[in-house]
């Protein structure tokens, strides 16, 4: 068997690469379309069309589920002037679609979060989300974000019963106060007559449940029945039975010889409440990393580095061994 390898204007024109490359979603399916294009061809654009900011590291849990425990970097709040530039890089670029105000830590701890809301929304960002625990879910910082515009409201509610919820994500006086607050919120987008945000409801199916599958699958549509009447989505997640949730599992050996190029490289650019950017949302301490932002002239500048550039190029070698996060790590993401 022959394999041919071609270069890439031996079988997509150049005209047409050039034309992808100034490709700007201008909706959701277009924003898939480019996201998927991005990995299938390793496309890296000129800015990336999903970012994630790190308001903060700064959390008020320490979930079973997350490697937060695991972090060793400093604990910050990112400068919301720091922010407002990578929204107005992104706004300026055409390409930033989707704006999370979240990674590594509980954003509504950040004090400039409904500024920071109000400006992306200022500035035509499609998509804002904001990703929370929802214990800190008042009814005035609820208000606030409906009123600021948010697109997008996660609530990460983990486990389908209270014994799980406590084994995953704290006290039973937290489950009880995280479901009124979702509730709360529910009731003042209402109130407001706001068609924004989404308001989606993520929980886990812990494997360590000691039930019976049937019994489990009761549990689970019994959870599924009660949230889909007040959200708008139901979420349900199978944690990762190779490591636990975010933890990344620790194996020794040779690498798994159908690992493929993590998706992030290409897809997801984190900037850290510091300014670094990282390729990888379980990298919770930045070892995946780039050059800070505000060194080398903005986000597209280090999207675009060498630095990541490298990690890339490892990537598609399957040189994973040499990278010290990726080397352990089987999230096939």
């Amino acid at each position: 068997m022959i394999n041919y390898h071609y270069a890439w204007d031996e079988v997509i024109p150049k005209e047409d690469i050039y034309n992808l490359l100034q490709l700007k979603p201008a909706n959701r399916e277009e924003y898939l379309s480019l996201m998927n294009l991005t990995y299938n061809l390793k496309m890296v654009l000129p800015f990336p069309i999903q970012v994630y900011l790190e308001l903060t590291n700064h959390c008020n849990l320490n979930c079973a589920m997350c490697n937060y425990d695991q972090m060793t970097r400093s604990k910050g709040y990112m400068d919301p002037d720091l922010a407002k530039r990578v929204i107005d890089e992104g706004a300026a670029s055409g390409r930033l679609y989707y704006l999370a105000l979240f990674i590594h830590g509980e954003p509504l701890l950040y004090p400039h979060l409904i500024e920071i809301i109000q400006y992306a929304r200022e500035q035509n960002i499609p998509v804002v989300n904001v990703t929370t625990n929802g214990v800190l879910l008042t009814e005035e910082l609820s208000r606030q974000m409906i009123k600021a515009g948010l697109d997008s409201l996660v609530v990460s509610f983990m486990g389908v019963t209270k014994e799980g919820y406590v084994r995953l994500q704290g006290s039973e006086r937290n489950y009880y106060r995280v479901m009124e607050n979702i509730q709360q919120f529910c009731r003042l987008k209402k109130e407001i007559r706001s068609e924004v945000p989404f308001i989606s409801l993520k929980t886990l199916i812990e494997e360590t449940d000691k039930a019976e599958p049937a019994w489990q699958a009761e549990q689970i549509a019994a959870f599924r029945g009660k949230w889909e009447e007040v959200v708008d989505f139901v979420n349900i997640i199978p944690v990762n039975p190779r490591g636990y949730g975010n933890k990344i599992l620790q194996v020794s050996g040779a690498p798994d010889p159908e690992r493929v190029p993590c998706r992030q490289v290409w897809q997801k650019a984190i900037v850290l409440h510091d300014g670094t950017l990282s390729g990888c949302c379980y990298d919770i301490d930045g070892l995946v990393s780039g050059e800070k932002i505000q060194e080398v002239g903005g986000l597209g500048a280090a999207w675009n580095g060498k630095r990541l550039n490298r990690i890339r190029e490892m990537h598609l070698r399957g040189e994973y061994d040499k990278i010290p996060f990726c080397r352990d790590c089987h999230s096939n993401y």
